[in-house]
């Protein structure tokens, strides 16, 4: 492989890898409520992931988004599994 033919394989994989990082972040913005968006209105993260190239597809994926509620800890006083099947 002469380095021509190296460099061109080195952009089109980083160019693969933004247009990857743009898809998935556009998707993900388009399924988030707004609600858990941490920038408001919703339009500014649209700004982000399309004019800044791989930095906002990145910035939106690592805190564009608020944490979803954690399912609860099961309790500790002996409710179980047993409980729901009335044994």
């Amino acid at each position: 492989m002469n380095s021509n033919s190296s460099v061109t394989l080195l952009i089109a994989i980083a160019a693969l890898v933004q247009i990857a990082l743009l898809v998935w972040a556009f998707v993900l913005w388009l399924k988030t409520d707004e609600s858990r968006l941490t920038l408001q209105p919703r339009w500014i993260w649209l700004v982000i992931i399309l004019l800044i190239n791989t930095i906002g597809p990145i910035a939106f994926l690592i805190a564009g988004r608020k944490p979803t509620e954690s399912v609860a800890e099961p309790s500790q006083n002996g409710a179980g599994i047993e409980d729901l099947y009335d044994r």
